[in-house]
């Protein structure tokens, strides 16, 4: 098994906090409203922005929350050497 350091550790949850924001960013763009060339109305694009931007932010909450832990154990590892 391999032992990472709290510092990379730390590093692994903030990129997927990054990968969270990333996908709902993405899924920001494919909602987005235009009947001319066929995509959803308005009223499908507000239920998935709010749906997915609910179920991002809780996400991506605990992502940041984890990394704020992990972050201040690496710190602490590093004070105790």
């Amino acid at each position: 098994m391999i032992k990472l350091s709290y510092q990379l550790k730390a590093m692994i949850a903030a990129g997927s906090l990054a990968a969270v924001v990333a996908i709902y960013a993405t899924l920001v763009f494919l909602a987005r409203v235009t009947p001319a060339t066929g995509g959803i109305d308005s009223a499908h694009s507000q239920i998935v922005l709010s749906g997915c931007g609910i179920c991002a932010f809780l996400i991506g909450w605990a992502c940041w929350v984890f990394t704020r832990q992990l972050f201040t154990a690496a710190k602490e590892e590093r004070a105790t050497g």
